[in-house]
């Protein structure tokens, strides 16, 4: 038998549960529970409430043979299951706070779908198995706030038995016995809730109420005990009745139940009860009276074992109750054996023997002829009923607290609920734990104080009551907290097999679970193994195993436990799975698993010679590393052919396979040790954690992560070691260390050509040589490839897929170049640290790589601009989109005019000159484009150049030529007209012309240019000073235009013309003289008269009469005559015109201001002319429609076409306008209707009168209308067309209209 009592768990404060061993589990009830102090009103005749309140607070109970257990906790109820030996809650409920929780009681329904919780009120809880309240059934008279005085309506028992009413409906029958030895019976279900069915009273027969309860279906018997009422019946010994118990068969029918006594039990209860004895009140108040509080049914229902009060076992034959065997607390083996685990204080010194102690408190069936017993002092036992003797071995297994115990929970355990009390201060409770909750309550005594002690403490307070000194006050009480753990354990049999195996196991489960691990503890429990395999004839290397895996990897744990452990595979796989945390001990291991597998282990095995067990054979350090020089060993060789290459078995391969795994973990760690630095300081910075990853990872994909964690020491030592796997990969490899990393940290790694172009190889080493496990023709018959672990390229270069190209056996000289190029193209664009990028270019240089020139080139440009510029978002690639002039702007965009010529000088030239070596002739190109392209914008930059040229000698431009021809581009390329002072002063810093024949034609070409300039600025400073200012360009380009110089001049005296206030004569003259200044130098294109033309016309056009006035002294006003005057006759008349129709335009109407300009414009001309008199008549036309009342601009009466509709318009807007009938014929005349055609005009004007008035909307008012129509013909109208068919028209017409008789003669 083992108990699996384990290590205490103690947990925080969210009541967890943690498997401890099989079926173990460990309640916390974090909530600590003040001491209580219960004062119950109990006599002698009632000893229920003392029973009751020795036992913990906490229930449990256990449903189908284990399958479901309930705990029962202060305010919670919690279900759990044994599929994961109950660490999981399925369910989970909130009970009400209990005053009295020892008097709950909880019990499964035969099905498990329902658990029913008393409480101490006497209410019952029904819950399904995920926690959930189902119903609840309540006493009679029940009062939920009322609490209860005694124990009377608490539940004794709760019995689930089958229904004794067969219906569909009701799942089962739910007994319920309180104290008082009253039974309700109710029919329940977990879906249709509860029904009572019958009540039934066993006061008759138990008079002073029952304690203890018990059913078993096998007989349908209830049991009950109680206190018994009957004394000195010598004939009741034996028998149930003299201990107060009773059998009652359950009955279908009123009344139920029935008591169930024998013939010879009947008689003898008659004649206790007629005896004088118990009428005695002193006897019956015996003193030794003992009542039976727990009993249980073996599981067969033969016995029944019960519990007393007084300390007694006893066990009873069923169905007669009829004692089987009795043992006082004194005749129990072992009884008084102390719990170790109890700190005892100095009052348990004087314990008896007979102390409370010591007696049994609970009691259930481990089998037919076993029974578990549980004390007071946490003693458990599994006894047999023959004779008490404890079946666990030689002392119980000891719990905390007063233990409850189960059933025999499945054929092997059962379930035991412990309860450790733990009484400190809050003080030392707060330092050793702050997750539990601190309730404070007063303790008067810690323990129990002796008489004297009692006494004086109770004669201070009455003189401190009476007096009420100080001296006298009784000391302060001290808070004490009480503090409960509750573990709910798994107790089972088993083999020795088992409990050996689950020994070894446990060592190691635990040591993970407990806060403190000793290690001395540790040695005794293996101590205890090897002595179970010894005593067994078990196999020891489990034990070794648990020894190696619990302890750390060194020299003396591999020959003390690994060593010896005989099992071949499992060995092997801890040399290569097991990573040591030291280097020496990683480096030994490694060495003994090559030792364990010798090439005479894998003959043995072929031979079938090993018996399971090693071949074992020196192997020393030096024979596997770096041993290049030494022969083939010639035993080795002879071993070698006792084996059958063609027909390896499984073994066989597998130790090849072990052994190839070893030594590529021992390379591995050879080449970790040159990383760390060699053999001195490996052991210091050996990190297992790394070295255990380190040795699975392919050495490229470790080369590959030494690089970008920047190592290039440790990637150097993995392509020299292990160059066949790591250097094809050499290019791609290098571009992986951070781009920000320094190239001269990693020059000793870059690749190298000799001046004809040929790489260098990259030099190779071996860390030892081949061993015989991979050399043919083992490597053939044990392929290495299935061992070995390809990288996945795709993923290793999936961030640049491009440095795929590089991957390649033997470098050539362009994938050198190409790789170069695109790797200094990387570091630039992903670091932006150029002075990288470019350093990597310089070793690239220096290493004979060709083709880099230009990119070179670039970077020291870019250097250029990120440094010394301070363009730090320049990058190479938009470096390489620029064109050389913007180049060249970038170069120079941050300077100022205080330090154009330095900047020039220091920033510039230095590239021109780099661009001048590789392209002859740039240099001066790119400086004049750019010294164009700035002029463009401000010519104060080129103005301090010349200066400087002008007063050092400077070779920036190279020759005078140069000069004078960047003189003459930057002062023509400047657009704006504020730069003129600035082009003066650089003309001014250009050498002057030299004496004739001193210069060359080149020369005096370039100063005649120049002189031209000078003219040009000039009239550029004439054309600002009228307002009208143009660029040097625009005067060089134009000048010989002459459409443009002349819109230009009209432009110039017209701007002079718009000048407010009005310009003076003086202005007007200085006006001339500009123009005819400007004709003389510059616009030779245009003749003189066409500026006096300008000036007249801008004259005629200003809107002064004095200015039209004084255009008569330039302009020939008499066709002959006046030839002195600078405008003909012609043009003067066309001027004339010109300016009266733009004031004729411009006139609102006839009084404007303009019209009499106009007029005074066309009276200039003094010979009569007929343009001129036909704008004179248009002028006066204005009158006339305006008589009419016709409202129009002048600019319209002049634009229109058809002027005759300008008649028509008159005669509607006034209908007695064809009355007037000369005035509209004078107008007509004025307007040139029908142009010089008067008759015709004369005709259209008469014919619309006559109309006009045949249509006459006025009353016919006496002979009105003959009135008009001779009106009408004495206009001519008639007489002048006779012949015309018109009249007799309008004549129709007019009969028509004024309705007249026919035949009337209107004539």
């Amino acid at each position: 038998m083992e108990l699996c009592d384990g290590a205490s768990l103690r947990l925080n404060c969210h009541r967890e549960f943690h498997c401890v061993a099989l079926m173990e589990l460990v309640l916390v009830n974090n909530s600590t529970t003040a001491i209580k102090s219960c004062t119950l009103q109990c006599s002698m005749a009632d000893l229920t409430p003392r029973l009751l309140l020795r036992h913990i607070p906490w229930q449990f109970a256990v449903g189908e043979s284990g399958k479901v257990v309930a705990i029962l906790q202060d305010v919670q109820l919690e279900i759990r299951t044994s599929r994961d030996e109950y660490c999981t809650v399925v369910g989970k409920a909130v009970v009400p706070k209990d005053p009295y929780p020892q008097w709950r009681r909880l019990a499964w329904s035969p099905d498990c779908s329902m658990l029913a919780v008393s409480h101490s009120n006497g209410s019952v809880s029904f819950y399904d198995l995920l926690g959930s309240n189902l119903f609840n059934i309540y006493p009679p008279k029940f009062q939920q706030d009322v609490p209860c005085a005694d124990s009377k309506q608490a539940q004794a028992c709760i019995i689930f038995i089958n229904s004794r009413i067969k219906s569909p409906k009701w799942s089962c029958e739910l007994l319920l016995v309180n104290y008082h030895a009253e039974l309700r019976a109710f029919l329940v279900s977990p879906t249709d809730g509860y029904q009572e069915n019958h009540t039934f009273s066993f006061a008759q027969h138990h008079r002073q109420g029952i304690v203890a309860v018990a059913y078993h279906p096998s007989h349908h018997l209830l049991f009950l005990a109680g206190p018994s009422a009957l004394f000195s019946a010598s004939a009741l010994k034996g028998l149930g009745s003299s201990m107060g118990l009773s059998a009652w068969r359950l009955l279908n029918d009123y009344p139920f139940y029935r008591l169930a006594l024998s013939t010879d039990e009947e008689e003898a209860l008659l004649l206790a009860h007629r005896s004088l004895w118990n009428w005695v009140p002193s006897f019956r108040r015996s003193r030794n009276h003992s009542v039976i509080f727990k009993m249980q049914v073996s599981p067969n229902g033969q016995l029944l074992a019960c519990l007393h009060s007084c300390g007694s076992i006893s066990v009873w034959h069923l169905p007669g109750i009829r004692l089987y065997k009795f043992w006082s607390l004194r005749e129990q083996p072992d009884y008084n054996v102390r719990n170790p685990l109890v700190e005892r204080g100095k009052t348990h010194l004087t314990m008896t023997p007979d102390d409370p102690e010591f007696h049994p408190i609970d009691i259930n069936w481990w089998s037919d002829q076993a029974v578990i017993i549980s004390r007071f002092c946490g003693a458990v036992s599994v006894c047999a009923v023959a004779n008490l003797r404890n079946l666990l071995g030689e002392s119980p297994e000891f719990l905390a607290g007063q233990p409850q115990v189960s059933a025999l929970c499945n054929p092997q355990g059962f379930l035991s609920l412990e309860c450790e009390s733990l009484l400190t201060s809050n003080k030392r409770l707060a330092e050793e734990d702050d997750h539990w909750e601190e309730t404070s309550v007063d303790e008067s005594e810690e323990d129990e104080s002796p008489l004297l002690s009692q006494g004086s403490a109770f004669l201070q307070s009455a003189v401190y009551l009476v007096t009420d000194m100080e001296r006298f006050q009784p000391k302060r009480k001290r808070l004490r907290v009480l503090h409960r753990t509750y573990r709910l354990l798994g107790l089972k049999s088993t083999t020795p097999e088992e409990l050996y195996s689950r020994k070894v196991r446990d060592m190691y489960s635990l040591d993970g679970i407990l806060e403190s691990w000793d290690p001395r503890i540790d040695n005794e429990e293996y101590d205890e193994a090897l002595s179970l395999a010894h005593a067994y004839n078990l196999d020891c290397d489990q034990v070794y195993q648990r020894q190696w895996r619990n302890s750390e990897v060194s020299i003396d744990t591999i020959h003390n436990f690994l060593s010896k452990i005989t099992k071949r595979s499992w060995v092997l796989n801890e040399c290569v799975k097991r990573v040591p945390e030291t280097f020496a001990a990683a480096k030994e291991l490694l060495l003994y698993g090559l030792q364990v597998t010798s090439l005479e282990t894998l003959v043995a095995i072929g031979e079938g010679t090993d018996g399971g067990h090693f071949v074992l054979k020196s192997l020393k350090e030096n024979t596997i590393i770096l041993d290049d020089t030494s022969d083939t060993d010639t035993p080795e060789q002879s071993l070698l052919d006792k084996i059958n290459m063609e027909s390896l078995t499984e073994s066989q391969g597998d130790l090849i396979r072990y052994r190839r795994k070893l030594l590529q973990y021992l390379d591995m760690l050879c080449t970790y040790e040159l990383i760390l630095g060699g053999c001195h300081l490996a052991p210091d910075q050996y990190s297992h954690q790394f070295y255990a990853q380190f040795r699975d990872d392919p050495p490229l994909l470790s080369a590959v992560q030494f690089a970008r964690e920047s190592q290039p020491q440790a990637v150097g030592h993995l392509l020299t070691y292990h160059s066949d796997l790591v250097l094809p990969h050499w290019l791609p490899m290098l571009s992986n260390f951070p781009e920000t990393m320094p190239p001269y940290e990693y020059r000793e790694l870059l690749p190298e050509c000799d001046p004809q172009g040929r790489v260098f190889p990259r030099p190779r080493k071996r860390l030892r040589k081949a061993d015989w496990c991979e050399e043919s023709p083992l490597l053939q018959a044990v392929n290495p490839a299935e061992d070995n672990v390809d990288v996945d390229l795709g993923t290793l270069y999936e961030d640049d897929p491009a440095l795929n190209q590089f991957v390649m056996e033997n470098l050539t000289r362009e994938a050198v170049s190409s790789w170069y190029s695109a790797r200094v193209s990387q570091v630039e664009s992903r670091s932006c640290l150029v002075d990288h990028a470019l350093a990597l270019v310089k070793l690239a240089q220096e290493r004979n790589i060709l083709g880099l020139d230009i990119l070179h080139h670039q970077l020291l440009l870019l250097d250029t601009l990120v440094y010394s510029v301070n363009l730090e978002h320049m990058t190479l690639a938009a470096l390489q989109k620029l064109s050389e002039l913007d180049k060249v702007k970038l170069l120079m965009s941050k300077t100022t005019e205080s330090t154009f010529v330095t900047d020039l000088r220091q920033i510039l030239l230095p590239y021109l000159t780099r661009c001048d070596n590789r392209s002859p002739g740039s240099r001066i190109r790119l400086l004049r484009e750019y010294l164009v392209d700035v002029s463009a914008r401000d010519l104060a930059l080129p103005l301090k150049l010349f200066q400087a040229l002008r007063d050092e000698e400077d070779d920036i431009l190279g020759s005078v030529e140069e000069m004078m021809n960047l003189a003459l581009l930057c002062i023509y390329s400047c657009p704006r007209e504020d730069q003129m002072e600035h082009a003066q002063m650089i003309l001014e810093c250009v050498p002057e012309r030299g004496p004739p024949g001193t210069l060359s034609d080149v020369l005096s070409s370039l100063h005649d240019k120049l002189d031209d300039l000078e003219l040009d600025l000039c009239a550029a400073e004439i054309l600002k000073s009228n307002s009208v200012p143009k660029p040097l360009s625009f005067i060089r380009d134009f000048k010989s235009n002459s459409t443009t110089v002349q819109q230009l001049l009209t432009k110039m005296a017209r701007t002079l013309g718009k000048k407010l206030p009005p310009p003076t004569e003086a202005e007007w003259k200085q006006l001339l003289e500009d123009m005819l200044d400007l004709q003389s130098k510059v616009f030779s294109s245009v003749e003189v008269q066409v500026v006096y033309e300008i000036y007249v016309s801008t004259l005629l056009s200003s809107g002064s009469a004095a200015n039209i006035k004084a255009t008569g002294d330039i302009l020939q006003c008499r066709e002959v005559g006046d030839y002195s005057k600078k405008v003909p006759f012609t043009r003067a008349v066309a001027l004339v015109l010109q300016a009266a129709t733009e004031y004729f335009d411009s006139a609102g109407d006839l009084l404007d201001p303009a019209m009499e300009l106009a007029r005074l414009c066309l009276h200039l001309i003094l010979d009569e002319h007929e343009e001129i008199q036909e704008k004179l008549d248009l002028i006066s036309s204005l009158q006339f429609l305006s008589d009419f009342g016709l409202t129009l601009l002048p600019l319209q009466v002049r634009l229109c076409d058809d002027r005759m509709r300008l008649i028509e318009a008159c005669v509607r807007n006034k209908p007695k306008a064809y009355r007037q009938c000369v005035r509209l014929l004078k107008l007509a005349e004025k307007l040139r209707v029908a142009g010089a055609d008067s008759r015709a005009r004369e005709g259209q004007v008469l014919v619309l009168v006559a109309q006009t008035a045949f249509q006459s909307t006025l009353p016919i008012r006496g002979g009105t209308h003959n009135q008009d129509i001779q009106t009408c013909y004495a206009s001519k109208i008639l007489r002048a067309f006779p012949k015309q068919v018109r009249q007799w028209e309008l004549a129709h017409q007019w009969i028509t209209k004024s309705r007249l008789q026919p035949g009337l003669n209107i004539i």
